[in-house]
């Protein structure tokens, strides 16, 4: 998918042999992408028990965005944050409350990305999977 995003100026995604999208890749991101991603890296700190999914649960309880927890792997978070009108405001939001909580939650660091052109495309696939069991 990387090299379809270098090298492609426009994109189609088909399923179950029907054409779904078709675009440069930033506009099938924009506008088949769910929102934006928020990662948190929190180790986990010797001699502390391991609470980090319960502050991370209050956290995206404090967001109310209807942010969704969609990975976690060794102390690594992986939030959902839906699609919204506001923009740049909800993402303005979020960062400021990641830095008042850094140090409580113990935030090693913090990313903020659009969806890939391969989560896009991963979405569509699940689509297909969905279809097929129905």
């Amino acid at each position: 998918m990387e090299e379809a995003e270098a090298l492609a100026d426009r994109l189609a995604i088909q399923v179950k042999g029907r054409l779904r999208c078709l675009g440069s890749p930033m506009h099938i991101k924009s506008r088949y992408g769910v929102g934006y991603q928020l990662e948190l890296r929190i180790p986990l700190k010797k001699g502390q028990p391991d609470n980090r999914l319960e502050r991370v649960t209050e956290f995206i309880q404090k967001l109310d965005l209807g942010a969704e927890l969609a990975e976690q792997h060794h102390g690594r978070f992986l939030l959902q944050l839906p699609k919204s009108e506001r923009g740049m405001g909800v993402l303005g939001r979020v960062l400021t409350l990641v830095q008042k909580e850094k140090a409580a939650m113990d935030i090693d660091a913090y990313a903020v990305s659009q969806p890939t052109l391969e989560q896009v495309f991963l979405r569509f696939a699940k689509e297909q999977e969905t279809v097929q069991q129905s």
